[in-house]
């Protein structure tokens, strides 16, 4: 098991249960993958982006981490890729 940490960006303009609905999902995914969650907790609220990704100027930043399998990771970025209320993520192994 490896550590890591993960940064979402997600839309600011979602409805606050949306927001719920989709940060359980996002841990219910690793979860899913045999991963332990160990932090997870909104890094801003709302932030300008510093250009626009998708039509969206502002961000809701989301910050995890994880101690998961090395191939999981493979998974779980086909899992966030298709994810319409995800604008950016970045996985990095600490």
């Amino acid at each position: 098991m490896n550590n890591y940490e993960t940064m979402f960006i997600v839309k600011s303009d979602l409805k606050s249960e949306d927001r719920d609905k989709l940060l359980k999902q996002l841990e219910a995914d690793i979860a899913k993958q045999q991963g332990k969650i160990e932090v997870a907790k909104v890094w801003a609220e709302k932030r300008m982006l510093g250009f626009k990704i998708n039509k969206c100027d502002e961000g809701m930043f989301y910050l995890m981490q994880f101690s998961s399998a090395p191939d999981a990771i493979s998974k779980l970025k086909q899992i966030w890729k298709i994810n319409d209320n995800i604008l950016r993520f970045l996985i990095l192994k600490k």
